[in-house]
Parts: C-alpha cells; sequence; structure tokens
C-alpha cells in the first residue's frame, strides 16, 4: 500500500476533537469535585444543625441537608454502574473453516493494508460494512481489537473486487490511530445520554426518598433544580464533543476512500460504492412488503434472494445497464432529477456526500479500467445456509398472531410483481405523473381539435426535469422559510454557486417563488397540451366524450379530496381530548361535537365507500369487518367516569382505514385515466 499523507483537515480534525474531549473530561471532573465539595460541605452543616438545634425537625433538616449533596453526587456518578451490551440484532460471527474463502479475501487486504486482522468477523443481511470496537468504559484505557462486519446485502449487490475495494475502505479505518477517538466520543455520549436521558431508576429513588417526610422533599426539590442545571451544561457539552468528531469522522471517511484506491484501485471502489444507495432501497422495497404480510402470518426464507431479484426487477425498469447480473449506477443515475442550487453542509452528518466522495476518489484514481470479476456471493461457502440464518433472526424479533410461514421466492416474485403494477403508472409515462398531480382546467373549454406536439415530446426528459425542477424549488421555498422563521439555525449556505447568509433567505424565497409561479404556468399549459393531443386520438376513435368524462371525474374527486382530507384533520384535532386528561364536562361538550360530525360526514361517507366498486379489490377483509362494525350503530365512547377504550380504538382504526381509501380512490381513478389514454394511442406509439 502507498503511503497515504495524512491531510491539514484531518490533522486539524484530531486536535478540535481532542480538545473537545478534553473539555468534556474538565468540565465533568469539575462537576464531580464541585459535588464532592458540596457533599462535604452539607454534610458538615447537616450535622452541625442536629447538634446545635436537638429536635425532630433539626433532625429532619440536617438529614435532608446531608442527602442534598449525597443525590447530586450519586447522580453523577451512577453511570458506573450501569450496563450497556451491545445490541448485535441479526449479526452472526463467523469462522475461517466455516468461510475460508472470505477469510482469504481479508488476509490479502490485512497485509496489502498493513494492519491487524479483525478481532472478530460477523455478517448480517444489512447493506453495509463497518468496523467497531467492543466498547466499555474502560476500552478508553486499555487497548482492544477492531471487529469487522459485513452485510450480505452488500455482498449480495457487488463484484468479488468491489467488495474487496469497500474493505479495503474499512480496514483504512484500522490503520487509523485516531479511530480510537471514536471510542472516547462513543463512551462520553454514553455517560452524557445516561445523565441526561436514563434517570427511571434514579428518579424513583428520590421519589421515595421525598415521600418519607416534607423536610425531605425540600432538599430534594433543591436537588432537582441543581440537576436541571447539570443536565443543561452536559447537553451543551454534548454538542461540542459530536461536532468536533463529525467533522474529524468526515475527514476520516476520505482518508479511509484513499487506502481503498491505494490498495484496489478506483474503479472498483467507485463501482461498489454507487451501488450501494440502490442495494439498500431494493432491501428496504423487501422489508416494507413483508411489513404488510405480518398480519397474514408470512415471513421471508431467505431475505437476500428476494433483494435480489428486486434489484434485477427494479433496474431493468428503469433502463438502467447491467454486467455480470448486477445495475451498473453512476452519480448522472444518482443525480438525474436533482435540480437543486441550494448545498448546505451538514456539521452533524457522519460521512461525506457521496458526490464528495466520488470527486475525491476522482482526484486519487489513476485511470484504471474496471476489472471484470465474479459475484462477491461466490466468495461463501454455503451461502444459502448463512443468508436463511439471518434472515431467520431478522423476522424472530417481530411478533406474529399465529406462527408464521415461509413464503417462496415464486410466490415473493408473483406477489412483489403485482403489489409493484398495482401501484404504478404505465411506464409511456416516463415518471411524469409518479409524484405529480396534473393542474386543474375547464374541460370543455378548450380547443382539441388540433394537437401541437407528438407523443414523444409529450413525456421527454425535458418535461420531466420540469416536474423536479419544480419539486426542488418548492422544497427551497420551505428551507428559506423555516431559516427566516429561525426554525433552522444557519449562518450561511450555498445557492448557485453563491455563498449567502441566513438574512438573505427572504430575497431568495421571493424569487423563487417567482421562478415556481412561471415554471407552474409552463406545467399547467403542458398538461393542457397533452389533454389536446389525447383528445384529438379520442376524436378520431369517436371516444372524445368518454375522455372528457374521465378528466371531469377525476378533477371533481380532486377537488372533494382536499376538502375530506381538512374535515379529517378536524376531526383528529377534535378527537384528540381522548388522548389527554380532560375535565368531564368538557369531555361531554367535546363528544357531542364528534358524534355531529361522525353521524353527518363520516359513516355516511364510509357506507358508500363500501359500496363503490372502484374500491372493492382495496377493500380487504379487516377493513371492511372494522368499517361493517363501526357504521352499524352508534357506539357509546365516554360514559362517566370512564371511557370505552375498544369503542375508541375501533373509531380512530375507522378514520384511518377512510383516509387510506380516499387516497386509493384518487390514485386509482387517476390510474384509470392514464391507462383509458395508454388505450388510444396506436401500437406503434406503445411499442415506442
Amino acid at each position: 500500500m502507498k503511503d497515504i499523507q495524512v491531510s491539514q483537515e484531518f490533522r486539524t480534525g484530531v486536535v478540535k476533537a481532542v480538545l473537545a474531549i478534553l473539555m468534556f473530561f474538565v468540565v465533568y471532573i469539575l462537576l464531580v469535585l464541585l459535588s464532592i465539595a458540596m457533599t462535604v460541605l452539607c454534610g458538615y452543616l447537616g450535622i452541625w444543625l442536629i447538634i446545635s438545634f436537638p429536635s425532630i425537625i433539626a433532625l429532619l433538616g440536617g438529614i435532608g441537608l446531608i442527602s442534598l449533596g449525597i443525590l447530586i453526587l450519586i447522580f453523577l456518578i451512577k453511570f458506573l454502574f450501569t450496563t450497556r451490551e451491545v445490541e448485535l440484532d441479526d449479526w452472526v460471527e463467523i469462522s475461517k473453516e466455516e468461510q475460508p474463502g472470505l477469510f482469504e479475501l481479508v488476509d490479502g487486504l490485512v497485509k496489502e493494508s498493513g494492519t491487524d486482522f479483525p478481532g472478530k468477523i460477523y455478517v448480517s443481511s444489512q447493506v453495509g460494512a463497518s468496523v467497531f470496537y467492543d466498547s466499555s468504559f474502560w476500552s478508553m484505557f486499555f487497548p482492544i481489537k477492531k471487529n469487522l462486519h459485513i452485510g450480505l446485502g452488500l455482498v449480495n449487490s457487488v463484484t468479488i473486487e468491489e467488495l474487496r475495494a469497500i474493505l479495503a475502505h474499512e480496514f483504512g479505518h484500522f490503520s487509523q490511530k485516531s479511530m480510537r477517538l471514536g471510542s472516547f466520543v462513543y463512551n462520553v455520549n454514553r455517560v452524557i445520554y445516561n445523565l441526561v436521558f436514563e434517570n427511571e431508576s434514579y428518579n424513583k429513588l428520590i421519589e421515595r426518598w421525598a415521600n418519607i417526610s416534607g423536610y425531605f422533599s425540600i432538599f430534594v426539590s433543591l436537588a432537582v433544580y441543581i440537576i436541571r442545571g447539570i443536565q443543561w451544561l452536559l447537553k451543551k457539552t454534548y454538542e461540542v464533543v459530536n461536532l468536533s468528531y463529525l467533522n474529524l469522522s468526515r475527514e476520516m471517511e476520505f482518508h479511509a476512500d484513499a487506502v481503498a484506491v491505494s490498495v484496489t484501485g478506483g474503479s472498483q471502489f467507485r463501482s461498489g460504492l454507487l451501488r450501494v444507495p440502490f442495494a439498500e432501497h431494493a432491501y428496504n422495497s423487501v422489508l416494507q412488503f413483508y411489513d404488510l404480510k405480518v398480519k397474514d402470518g408470512i415471513k421471508s426464507k431467505n431475505l437476500l434472494e428476494e433483494q435480489f431479484f428486486v434489484m434485477d426487477f427494479l433496474g431493468k425498469e428503469i433502463g438502467l445497464d447491467f454486467e455480470n447480473h448486477l445495475p451498473q449506477i453512476n452519480l448522472d443515475n444518482l443525480n438525474k432529477y436533482n435540480q437543486s442550487k441550494l448545498v448546505i453542509k451538514d456539521q452533524w452528518a457522519s460521512h461525506p456526500a457521496i458526490e464528495d466522495r466520488i470527486a475525491a476518489i476522482g482526484k486519487l484514481d489513476s485511470g484504471e479500467k474496471l476489472l471484470i470479476s465474479p459475484p462477491a456471493n461466490e466468495l461463501f461457502s454455503h451461502l444459502g445456509k448463512i443468508q436463511e440464518l439471518v434472515t431467520t433472526l431478522i423476522f424472530s424479533s417481530v411478533n406474529y398472531s399465529q406462527k408464521p410461514s415461509d413464503n417462496s421466492l415464486e410466490d415473493f416474485i408473483r406477489d412483489f410483481v403485482e403489489v409493484h403494477e398495482k401501484n404504478s403508472f404505465d411506464k409511456i409515462y416516463n415518471g411524469f405523473y409518479s409524484d405529480r398531480i396534473p393542474v386543474l382546467f375547464d374541460v370543455d373549454s378548450i380547443d382539441y381539435s388540433q394537437s401541437a406536439f407528438a407523443f414523444e415530446e409529450l413525456f421527454a426528459e425535458d418535461k420531466l426535469k420540469m416536474v423536479y425542477s419544480a419539486k426542488e424549488i418548492e422544497q427551497n421555498i420551505r428551507f428559506f422559510t423555516a431559516v427566516m422563521n429561525k426554525e433552522i439555525k444557519i449562518k450561511s449556505f450555498d445557492y448557485d454557486g453563491v455563498k449567502y447568509g441566513a438574512k438573505d433567505s427572504r430575497m431568495l424565497k421571493k424569487k423563487l417563488e417567482n421562478e415556481l409561479t412561471e415554471l407552474n404556468n409552463l406545467l399547467a399549459q403542458h398538461d393542457k397540451d397533452i389533454f389536446i393531443f389525447f383528445c384529438h386520438l379520442a376524436q378520431s376513435q369517436g371516444l372524445d366524450s368518454i375522455l372528457k368524462d374521465k378528466y371531469k371525474c377525476y378533477f371533481t374527486y380532486d377537488q372533494e379530496l382536499d376538502q375530506k382530507l381538512e374535515f379529517i384533520s378536524e376531526l383528529m384535532k377534535l378527537a384528540s381530548f381522548m388522548h389527554q386528561e380532560t375535565q368531564v364536562e368538557a369531555i361531554k361538550t367535546n363528544m357531542i361535537e364528534l358524534k355531529r360530525m361522525e353521524n353527518s360526514r363520516l359513516k355516511p361517507d364510509i357506507e358508500q365507500m363500501l359500496g363503490n366498486e372502484l374500491l372493492q379489490q382495496e377493500i380487504t377483509p379487516e377493513i371492511r369487518e372494522t368499517l361493517e362494525k363501526y357504521i352499524s350503530k352508534d357506539w357509546v365512547y365516554f360514559r362517566s367516569p370512564d371511557y370505552f377504550e375498544d369503542y375508541i380504538e375501533m373509531f380512530f382504526d375507522a378514520v384511518r382505514y377512510y383516509q387510506f381509501l380516499l387516497l386509493r380512490t384518487y390514485f386509482l381513478l387517476k390510474k384509470d385515466l392514464l391507462h383509458y389514454q395508454r388505450q388510444l394511442l396506436p401500437s406503434t406509439d406503445i411499442a415506442a
């Protein structure tokens, strides 16, 4: 491995992190010393009070005074008596005997990077790799070996050479002495977290002490007041320590990237790194699929096989190139529709942005070609067995109402594709409608006798970029509004290559609002152009009245939906009293209004939904049973002094299902309209 020069930013980051950690220790030691001094002083004064004024009141007051210092001292050192086991979730430790191929690769990287072999190697189902310590409070002061974690979701999505490059990055961390700072920061955070948030046992202790005597409670209240001040100071210390370390952490990532490039070359590392977000999306899509299967008692047998299918399926859906059965990702794919000109340095990020990492790799890259390499899965012996093991561990934490059954890969593929197609619009629209609501217009007032566009122009990339530009501008306007209202505290940011201060947010917001108006006007006209194009086709087939009716139905429901969602918001705001401590008279008054809203709008709407032909495939047996029971009678939610919890739960379930079906109706109307338009196209346009 080439000698990697440490950057000035890295050195500066180390110094700042060390100083911040030293600051914490100084602050903490001072607090402990002051607490000890206070304990001694309170003890002296308490004993003096008891001796000087012999009485029950003086005795209780003296003991209370002595306890004041002791309670604060106990608070400051209680973290020493707490234990926290490292949760490895679905992690499985593997050995050289079990996985000789992987250990051989790791051994080679150890020699090339000039570092130590990991203490232990774990695998999990996750998409990623990491280095970690078996960290404890005392590990800050004694040497311990680093461990290596490799996610099979990562292995599943890279070649052997790409995995080698990614692991070389992790071994770059092995070689960083500054990584020991991570152990210090971790334990400093544990101490602060324990003192600020983990106080249940301590609170019970002081509560029991305060209940012994009213005199004791006076000193307990004083101790609590002092402790709150200590907690405020510790929170401020936490910010300084972590901001310093996270800045160093980002520099450590750049340094580890440089190690990876020196060992394996930039091309392997870059291609693997760029595929990770896509692999994570596929992995999370599988988990979301099974979230909906919990109620049916269905779990995955092999999560990783399913992740691989989803990567393949989604990659082909969006037209990615494939090599060695893996989708090829580049920065253009990742940033295809990112039109934002706003750049904010995230001071709380532990890793640099992937664009910054790729740019840095490019400066180090010698320009070698990407090596043709087998899939990384081939490194593992008995791969299916270990994939099934980590899958079992993942699903072991899920609470099923019945013994779950394993889903076969064939059933998963069938159901996943069906759900995807059910919730997607036709690919001919190129994603134009995926996150966009067409602007409403008067269907009858538009002359559609002529079409100014060819079909391929309507949903071309330039039109799609307009949609994403509008979304980015809306997001930036929300950011500037938050800065103006001081909801986001930031000193400066870059916009369109120019550095601005927080005070410039108002000017930029107004500028963007004007840009958004112009862009929305263009999109509104384009919606009309699309309508004209398809109406021209429909007219030639004598179907223009049907298409117009579908547009009218869709636009009408769009307006109704806004009103109904506002109604739900008002209903939920009113119903919140059932989750709060409320006077009986106020409960009765609120119940009268809730019943009025329920019987005048909610139940009639639900009854109509249950008979809506469009929704019959969407209303599951569970939803139908709940909604039919809900509208079957006038349920009583409260009879003084008690709530009827089962009926209240049914009410909230009914509102949740009602909202789901409202939004689902909107989607289905939109999909029906788009599907009808597709049917109007000549087969040559569809093929194109």
